[in-house]
């Protein structure tokens, strides 16, 4: 409201710096209380074991699952649907397809810079492990931890002036007589998504290579393997299904992100999220059922490819 309302980028800094304040102060309790915690090693006696339900617990336990499914996915799914049905004859033209296409395309180049830093930073920490990279791991993927809303403010501010410094010099020194640079370019807005989802692409590649053993490291290494070798011919071959998984957690909620893409994206560069927003800002909820459908479509497509994926790897 303080950007696009009242026009005032100094009201929403200083109140992205008031939540900016509040997410500080949740991590650094969360840390505090993540350091006090104790854990106990189990052998492989204790590991768990499926446990078979009587028929009554287990019809229970399917109704409550059903249940669950039902109100968080094949209701709201089905009401969109219905006014899907209503409003496509008249709503679905050549404009949906340009949305669905910069949804796409922002997703796919912005899960793919995602992944190739997670995997350079989650490598690092590996090759280097320590205080120092455990921090840097830390407060690179701290970014989501914060609002969409805040990383666009706190991101447009520091690029606002670089803009203007390069601007002043530009006409100084060459003559330059533009009025933007950097600003409203897909640069910014895809700056602003790396920072927002890195944790998101972070935590699959972890959890895979902390999986594999050192001991493969080792052996590569006495074979004569250099570090970027190691990388490459040992590493990315068993990350395959982690750097699957992260890519499509990151091209989801790219896909469904409003409030960076609304903020920073260039003229003309609408998407589906922005269209459910301008529909629902209007009060207009059966017109943003189809651009909604077709989010939930295209989160679902690579989350069924994975479970497959998974699947076919365990059967």
């Amino acid at each position: 409201k303080a950007w696009y309302s009242l026009f005032s980028l100094a009201a929403a800094a200083q109140l992205a710096s008031i939540l900016i304040l509040f997410v500080l102060v949740a991590v650094v309790f969360e840390q505090r209380s993540r350091s006090q915690m104790r854990f106990g090693a189990v052998g492989r006696s204790a590991a768990q074991r499926r446990l078979k339900l009587s028929p009554g617990l287990a019809t229970l336990a399917f109704v409550y699952a059903a249940a669950v499914l039902a109100v968080a996915f094949l209701i709201p799914v089905t009401q969109l649907a219905l006014w899907t049905r209503e409003v496509i004859a008249s709503d679905l033209d050549s404009r949906y397809w340009s949305f669905a296409w910069h949804s796409v395309l922002l997703a796919s180049i912005g899960a793919l810079m995602v992944v190739a830093v997670a995997l350079l930073l989650a490598y690092a920490g590996r090759q280097r492990p320590g205080p120092a990279m455990m921090w840097t791991q830390r407060l690179a993927t701290l970014g989501y931890a914060f609002p969409g809303a805040v990383l666009a403010v706190g991101l447009f501010i520091p690029v606002a002036a670089l803009d203007n410094w390069l601007i002043d010099s530009g006409r100084a020194w060459f003559g330059f007589d533009g009025t933007e640079i950097l600003k409203g370019t897909l640069l910014v807005m895809l700056a602003a998504y790396l920072v927002r989802f890195l944790a998101v692409g972070f935590g699959p590649i972890e959890s895979g290579l902390h999986r594999i053993s050192r001991n493969i490291d080792e052996a590569a290494k006495n074979l004569g393997t250099g570090t970027a070798g190691l990388l490459t011919r040992v590493h990315l071959p068993m990350l395959r299904v982690s750097l699957l998984t992260a890519a499509a957690l990151t091209f989801v909620d790219i896909m469904k992100e409003m409030p960076i893409t609304l903020m920073t994206r260039p003229f003309g560069w609408d998407t589906l999220a922005i269209r459910v927003f301008e529909m629902t800002s209007e009060g207009e909820w059966e017109r943003a059922a189809l651009p909604s459908l077709a989010i939930v479509i295209a989160g679902i497509i690579p989350i069924i490819l994975l479970t497959w994926r998974g699947a076919r790897a365990h059967g």
